[in-house]
Formats: C-alpha cells, sequence, structure tokens
C-alpha cells in the first residue's frame, strides 16, 4: 500500500518533483509518476492506486484546476477523507473547484526546499496525521488528556497557601513559594524513564543495561515491563499509562528488531497492535524525547524500512552501546540521561 498519492496536471510535474524527493528522502513511498503499464486499462489503474493510498495530496495551480482528472482524484479523496490540498500558486479560494473551496489548503507557492518553512511543516504534520491509524491517535489524545489533568492536579497540591499566623510571619510562607524552591533544587532523582524492548532481541543486552540503571536510577524511576507489572494488572493499560508518565523513552534496538518476525513469518512490526510498535508511537505522538538505544553493534533502521508511525523515529539521534565498551557506553548514557532529566525538571519549575 502507497504512503501518498499526488494528483496533479503533467504542467506542473517540475514544480512538484522538488516536494516529492522531499518527501521521498524522509522515508514516504510516493506514487506520482509512473508509467502505465501496458494492456492496462488507465483509469482503472489510477482508481486503484488512489484508493490503496493512505493519504493523496492534490496540487493546484491554474492549470490544474481545469483538470477533470484532478479535480476528479480530489473529489474521491476528499470523499474518502485522504485529501491533503497543496497550492503551488498563490490562488483564491473562489478559483478552486466546487465543492472544494471551503478545505484549509497549504500554500507552497515560495517554498524553496526550505523543512523548517511553516508550511512544509504543516504538510507534514497532516501527512504524519493522515498516516497515523485513527485508534493510535484517539488512544494518544486520552493519554495527554490524562497527564495534563494529572499534572494539573499535582501543581494544584503545590500552590497552597498556608495560614500566615499574627506574630508569626517570619516562619510562616506560602507553600507555594518553598515548593517552587524545592522543584528548583530537584535533579535527575525525580524524573521517570520508560524502556521499550523486544524479547528475544538481544535479551542479554536490554536485562544488562536495566540492571546497569538501576545502580544509578531509583526503581521507581524506571519502568521495563518484565518486573513493573504486578500480576493481576492491565498490561495494556498499564504500558499506556508509564509511557505518558515518562520524562525519558528509550527504545532499544538489536540486531533482529527491524527483522523479528511472528510464527506465521509475518514482520511483527508491521502488526499495527504489536506491543514494540505500540509503545514508540505512543511515545512519538506525546512528545517524548524517545533516545534509540543501538545494541550489539545494530543498524539504526532507515525510515523506508519502518511504517508510517515509526518514521519520525529514523529521525532520532541514536546512542550506540557495544559489547566491548559496555562500561563506558553505559556510562555515557547514564550521563545524557541525567542531564536530559535535570533539564525536564528545570522546565517545569520555571
Amino acid at each position: 500500500m502507497t504512503d501518498i498519492f499526488f494528483s496533479y496536471r503533467s504542467t506542473d510535474r517540475e514544480r512538484v518533483r522538488p516536494i516529492h524527493d522531499a518527501l521521498a528522502e524522509q522515508g514516504f513511498e510516493v506514487f506520482w509518476d509512473q508509467e502505465v503499464p501496458s494492456g492496462v486499462d488507465w483509469d482503472s489503474w489510477i482508481r486503484q492506486h488512489l484508493s490503496q493510498s493512505k493519504c493523496s495530496v492534490v496540487f493546484w495551480s491554474a492549470t490544474s484546476v481545469k483538470s477533470d482528472n484532478v479535480r476528479h482524484e480530489a473529489t474521491v479523496a476528499k470523499h474518502q477523507n485522504k485529501l491533503i490540498m497543496v497550492l503551488l500558486e498563490s490562488l483564491t479560494p473562489d478559483q478552486l473547484p466546487m465543492g472544494l473551496y471551503s478545505q484549509q489548503a497549504i500554500n507552497l507557492a515560495d517554498w524553496s526546499g526550505n523543512l523548517d518553512h511553516p508550511e512544509w511543516r504543516k504538510l507534514a504534520n497532516e501527512i504524519e496525521e493522515k498516516l497515523t491509524p485513527v485508534w493510535v491517535r484517539r488512544k494518544i489524545s486520552e493519554l495527554q488528556s490524562k497527564l495534563l489533568a494529572e499534572r494539573a492536579r499535582r501543581e494544584d497540591g503545590k500552590t497552597l497557601q498556608a495560614p500566615i499566623v499574627s506574630g508569626m510571619g517570619a516562619h510562616f510562607k506560602a507553600v507555594s513559594q518553598d515548593a517552587s524552591k524545592k522543584r528548583l533544587a530537584k535533579s535527575a532523582d525525580e524524573g521517570m524513564i520508560f524502556i521499550n524492548y523486544r524479547r528475544g532481541d538481544d535479551p542479554g543486552f536490554a536485562g544488562r543495561l536495566f540492571d546497569r540503571l538501576t545502580s544509578v536510577f531509583r526503581p521507581e524511576q524506571l519502568f521495563m515491563d518484565v518486573d513493573s507489572i504486578a500480576p493481576g494488572e492491565d498490561f495494556i493499560s498499564i504500558l499506556n499509562e508509564q509511557v505518558s508518565r515518562c520524562d525519558i523513552f528509550l527504545a532499544i534496538i538489536g540486531r533482529s528488531w527491524l527483522e523479528s518476525r511472528d510464527q506465521g513469518g509475518r514482520r511483527r512490526l508491521d502488526d499495527s497492535n504489536d506491543f514494540v510498535r505500540v509503545e514508540i508511537e505512543t511515545g512519538l505522538g506525546l512528545g517524548k524525547r524517545v533516545i534509540p538505544v543501538l545494541v550489539n553493534n545494530a543498524a539504526m533502521p532507515g525510515a523506508e524500512e519502518l511504517p508510517p508511525g515509526l518514521k519520525p523515529l529514523a529521525r532520532r539521534n541514536a546512542v550506540r552501546i557495544s559489547h566491548d565498551h559496555f562500561g563506558s557506553d553505559s556510562q555515557g548514557l547514564i550521563n545524557v540521561l541525567r542531564s536530559l532529566l535535570a533539564q525536564e525538571i528545570a522546565s517545569r519549575s520555571s
């Protein structure tokens, strides 16, 4: 199944090409300029690829708005709830086809390849949203609401004012002032770390790293499902809750992480219910600091090798831990974790 279907007028091909190239470099699979195989009905072939794509980007220009094919493909994509509209030149809403002018369009008329351009970021975000399964987005929204409610509850408890007794003003301060000082004094001992790993993927490394971390951080700061879920508790609910509460998310990647397969021969990462995939997608969706930890000479997977919801992982800077240099490598990771946790605590206190 193709990630993105491009709909445009052939005369706009060279203006569309840089957009295609930029998305392809980020690991997205784009259907845009393929030759129709000999003997194949063109209309049926296009319909098939449009229906199988996960989102459709329609490019509007002064010429494409007059194209029956582009207008039709845009209408079909809208009905399938996968339409993203992009302006190749500045057009007013009334210049767009009837029934489509009310939909927000992304204006790339002045885009010159800058990936930090606000309209380009808007396009990338919309594509990732279309490619993320609805149930994952719903779960992320639920976790965000719970996280905000929990933070609000904690902050309310820290800003209560203590009564000021006559004659004792020097000794009684607002509890909020005292709590503020305490928050500023907090260190990495307060943060939480979620450890994501796949059983069977260099398990010795994951266990060894966990043991190393427990020698530095308090047990309640670390979450690794093997030891952290009590008998009888809901596995999925606990995992989701812990991901939402963590400050740093470690994704441990071993040599078989990418190609690990189930009993039927299917790659586990291609299963939308795979625990490892769900946890990482949730962490990325919640904006957590997700750090890939490459162990035992594992290679960092490319975006083109990952399912849509995991593609952003390929852009995260990774940490390497080798067998020969485990001591120094793990200490380097610990130093990074301490620094990042301290920053997280300080940002909450400001």
